[in-house]
């Protein structure tokens, strides 16, 4: 379904009345660019503690990256490689 442009325009000025806070905008963009770098990564099968040292990130929020990720049909469940799953870019 596609919004019309007059709906766009009014909410683009209730969103300037309003404001955005910056740090929503930071954090938006971060997890922006963790999700871009995931599935950069993830065109191979991989773990998530793979993932994690190739990104340089700490497990848990590598784990809670891939299950947005993963709700939101992005990436998906290739296999069990031991006692971790392995995940894969759709």
């Amino acid at each position: 379904m596609s919004i019309s442009e007059a709906a766009k325009e009014s909410m683009r000025k209730a969103r300037d009345l309003r404001g955005v806070s910056k740090d929503l905008l930071a954090y938006q963009k971060e997890n922006i660019r963790i999700h871009k770098a995931i599935l950069e990564a993830s065109t191979d099968p991989i773990s998530v503690p793979d993932l994690s040292q190739k990104l340089s990130m700490p497990v848990e929020i590598v784990f809670w990256h891939v299950n947005a990720l993963r709700k939101y049909d992005k990436l998906t469940d290739v296999k069990k490689s031991g006692q971790y799953w392995l995940y894969q870019k759709k």
